[in-house]
């Protein structure tokens, strides 16, 4: 068993059972404290695969061998991404700044838009990497075809969602009027208003 895995995971657990005893017995700062261990778990996994460029989170030392290099990197920047998105997030419910998190990113979605598109390009390229393009041509056509297909999808994708999210940041009005115009043409309800009432309910 790898030690590094084992804290990671406690981590984990603890966070997540920190957040559900402080829901059931009325403790903000249980909470808080919870999402915060849940977001040094990852922030730990991140850093043990940016460094040893192995994938971190796992029990075993065999059966990774796809995964070494830049592949473990990539999915260890991801953690980090995610796990200092979570600390921030308990930082904000500690010194009561969330409400005004909340209002922000419902008026302005880029730096959301942003970091999923970001995720996505991640998931994309390392999905890409670690296909299988070997073996024989029913192996390829049957499982290594569908995993870069899936791959090269999510990268495209994911730099769209990118785009989009820095077209936000630099040019709200024109990236509004754009969503919204789109959607009136699809007969599809305002994104902008929907995507308002979704981060709302998080208040």
């Amino acid at each position: 068993m790898r030690i590094s895995a084992f804290i990671e995971y406690c981590l984990l657990g603890a966070g997540v059972l920190g957040i559900v005893a402080g829901k059931i017995f009325g403790l903000p700062k249980g909470v808080e404290l919870g999402i915060a261990l849940v977001g040094l778990g990852f922030v730990l996994a991140g850093l043990e695969a940016v460094v040893s460029r192995q994938m971190s989170m796992r029990f075993s030392d065999y059966g990774w061998d796809d995964w070494m290099g830049a592949p473990a990197v990539i999915v260890g920047l991801m953690q980090l991404l995610v796990g200092l998105a979570v600390i921030g997030s308990a930082y904000a419910l500690n010194f009561g700044l969330w409400p005004r998190l909340i209002n922000f990113l419902s008026a302005r979605p880029g730096p959301v838009l942003f970091g999923i598109g970001l995720l996505m390009v991640g998931a994309g390229m390392v999905i890409f990497m670690v296909a299988d393009r070997y073996g024989s041509t029913l192996r390829f056509i049957f499982v290594g075809l569908p995993r870069i297909t899936i791959g090269v999808l999510s990268l495209i994708l994911g730099i769209a969602v990118m785009s989009a999210g820095a077209w936000e940041w630099f040019h709200h009005p024109s990236f509004e009027r754009f969503a919204d115009s789109t959607a009136q043409k699809l007969k599809l309800s305002s994104p902008t208003q929907a995507w308002r009432n979704a981060v709302a309910k998080l208040k």
